[in-house]
């Protein structure tokens, strides 16, 4: 199970490296587990397939202020909070490294009236949901303000999370119970 975990999360962090829109996992006559990009040859040998999604990476808005940051502190958790706004709703996000992608519950898509391109499954640390594809138009908190941004839209999800499809884009340093958030030079 842990290989199956470390393999699909490769084949998802990997985006431009993947080879196939669709890629199978079956089990090959020796009994060994293989990727694949055809079907298996019988449905005895399929264990699982998953699409491969390509993502376009959101487009920073340049700004005049580049020496501008964004100090957050940390909660009693730990834990880095940020509030921004999702196509004009306000909300406030988790600040998580170890997501991929912008996250938001099914409140705040509905709060700002972003609809779901189709769902799917989607392999997390805790276990697999389904979840459904959705770009945020214009996201925005401090002075940073990104457009088209991929994001996922999970129905039991407690926290918006802000992925590092965004946060990749930008300068981060943590210490000392606080986390900065600034241009890359």
């Amino acid at each position: 199970m842990n290989r199956f975990l470390l393999c699909a999360t490769c084949l998802l962090l990997c985006g431009n490296t993947v080879w196939a829109d669709t890629v199978y996992k079956c089990m090959n006559t020796k009994g060994q587990m293989e990727y694949q990009q055809s079907k298996c040859a019988s449905a005895e040998q399929s264990l699982n397939s998953w699409n491969t999604r390509i993502y376009q990476a959101p487009k920073m808005e340049e700004s005049k202020d580049t020496s501008y940051s964004l100090v957050l502190n940390a909660g009693l958790t730990g834990h880095y909070r940020l509030d921004a706004e999702v196509d004009s709703a306000s909300t406030s996000f988790l600040v998580d490294t170890g997501a991929t992608k912008v996250t938001l519950t099914e409140a705040t898509a509905n709060s700002a009236g972003i609809r779901c391109r189709g769902s799917h499954p989607l392999i997390t640390a805790a276990a697999t949901v389904m979840a459904c594809d959705a770009t945020i138009s214009k996201l925005t908190f401090g002075k940073f303000v990104i457009r088209n941004v991929p994001a996922l839209v999970l129905p039991n999800a407690q926290f918006n999370l802000m992925g590092m499809n965004v946060l990749s884009q930008l300068k981060i340093e943590q210490g000392k119970g606080k986390m900065t958030i600034s241009m890359p030079n």
